[in-house]
């Protein structure tokens, strides 16, 4: 996706996805995706990355893990983030700021919000619990 304004991260109407699988489709071309990015588990957010969009795409998974897909580099993560994860599904992830303020904030099921560096997935940087 070149044109930001011509990719969807959403499925058209009317298709199935599998599991583990977050698809880009390009206006241009609704019937097939353009990117298509695997994960181990099924990924229930996405968003393009606050900084490097469209070139990188963020996905949240039932696991509780945040991943990062690079579309010039394939279809598995090339980040994902580490131990200091959420422990339950992700039921919430935005992308806020831009340059190197950039983050990302995750919610799981029990209500903790994690807040992200977007340049760096290791660990959250702030961590509020319920």
């Amino acid at each position: 996706p070149h044109d930001p304004s011509s990719s969807s991260l959403a499925s058209p109407p009317g298709s199935s996805r599998p599991a583990g699988v977050a698809a880009i489709y390009n206006l241009s071309m609704p019937g097939r995706p353009e990117h298509v990015f695997a994960a181990g588990c099924p990924i229930l957010h996405t968003r393009f990355h606050p900084v490097e969009h469209p070139r990188l795409v963020l996905g949240g998974g039932t696991d509780g893990r945040l991943y990062v897909w690079d579309a010039r580099a394939g279809r598995y993560p090339v980040q994902r983030s580490g131990a200091g994860g959420h422990d339950r599904t992700l039921v919430g992830m935005a992308a806020a700021g831009s340059g190197p303020a950039a983050r990302v904030v995750t919610a799981d099921s029990d209500g903790t919000v994690r807040y992200w560096s977007a340049g760096s997935l290791r660990e959250p940087e702030e961590t509020v619990a319920t």
